[in-house]
C-alpha cells in the first residue's frame, strides 16, 4: 500500500480527533486489512481494500467539509455553502500528496 493510502487510514482510525467516530470509517478493521495486504494478497483482496478505503476517504471528507446535514435528520434548517466535488478532490488532494 502506498504512503498515502497509510496516512489516510490514520486519519480514519483517528477521526475521533475531529470529532467523528471512527467505526463510521472502519477504524477497527483497518489493521487487519494491512496485515492481509502485507501477505499475498488475491486480487479480490487488492480491490476489496481499495473500494473500502475509497468510500471510507469519501465519507470522512464528506463529514469534515460539511458536517451534519441537519436536512438528513428532517430538521428545517439551511445549509450554506457549496458541495465539494469529492472524487476530484482526491485526485487532486490525496492521490500523490506527500502529506494527504
Amino acid at each position: 500500500m502506498r504512503s498515502q493510502g497509510l496516512a489516510v487510514i490514520e486519519l480514519l482510525k483517528n477521526a475521533d480527533a475531529k470529532r467523528l467516530d471512527p467505526e463510521d470509517y472502519d477504524g477497527s478493521r483497518w489493521q487487519g486489512r494491512i496485515l492481509k495486504l502485507a501477505q499475498t494478497p488475491s486480487e479480490q483482496d487488492l480491490i476489496s481494500s481499495d473500494t473500502a478505503l475509497t468510500v471510507s476517504a469519501l465519507r470522512y471528507i464528506r463529514a469534515v467539509h460539511v458536517g451534519v446535514n441537519p436536512l438528513e435528520f428532517k430538521f428545517q434548517l439551511e445549509v450554506e455553502g457549496s458541495p465539494l466535488p469529492l472524487a476530484e478532490f482526491i485526485q487532486t488532494h490525496v492521490l500523490n500528496a506527500s502529506d494527504p
